[in-house]
């Protein structure tokens, strides 16, 4: 097996080279080398969101990693059981601010406005706006940049998780090329 999902049918399979896989897969389509850090984030990991636990979204941005992955593991799912973007009404932000961006608004920096405004209004949709919607296209990859967008499983689907709306998650960070600044400051 040169890629797919990391997982162990046989005994001459290990796991380890199908995660490796799946990682130089994800690097070359990036086209950078990746950082993954198993312990603080979700590499290879199963969500399902039943119709249940699928009322209850909470937008967010993935702010500590650069990509956020899944894969739509259930065949069949309406578009309402897709991927939302969203856009804060009170704020105009699609996604997190700068530290500048903050400050004009009256708060210390990017940190507090999210612990004080985004944390606040995370799970009541009333006050998010969806400017985009992904559907879920089964054993679709959709990767995206989770840090710079608020987004959130616009339902779930099912009764249990084995009718539940599956996706394989993948969160990791891109590392720089050699001789580059991880970021930019920007003036």
């Amino acid at each position: 097996m040169l890629f797919g999902y990391a997982r162990v049918s046989t005994a001459d399979q290990n796991p380890d080279h199908q995660v490796d896989a799946l990682r130089r897969v994800f690097s070359e389509v990036l086209g950078a080398d990746l950082y993954v850090d198993n312990v603080r984030f979700t590499w290879g990991g199963f969500r399902s969101i039943t119709a249940d636990t699928g009322t209850r979204p909470k937008v967010h941005a993935d702010t500590a990693i650069d990509w956020a992955g899944m894969v739509y593991l259930t065949p069949g799912l309406p578009p309402s059981a897709g991927t939302g973007l969203y856009r804060h009404r009170e704020s105009g932000f699609t996604s997190p601010p700068t530290d500048r961006e903050a400050r004009a608004l009256g708060y210390a920096d990017a940190s507090e406005f999210e612990d004080q405004v985004i944390h606040r209004d995370k799970a009541d949709m009333l006050k998010w706006e969806e400017v985009a919607r992904i559907a879920p296209v089964y054993n679709r990859l959709l990767l995206f940049r989770g840090g710079e967008q608020y987004h959130a499983p616009l339902a779930g689907h099912g009764d249990t998780p084995d009718t539940g709306r599956l996706t394989h998650n993948f969160f990791f960070n891109e590392m720089p090329a050699p001789g580059q600044a991880a970021f930019v400051v920007a003036p």
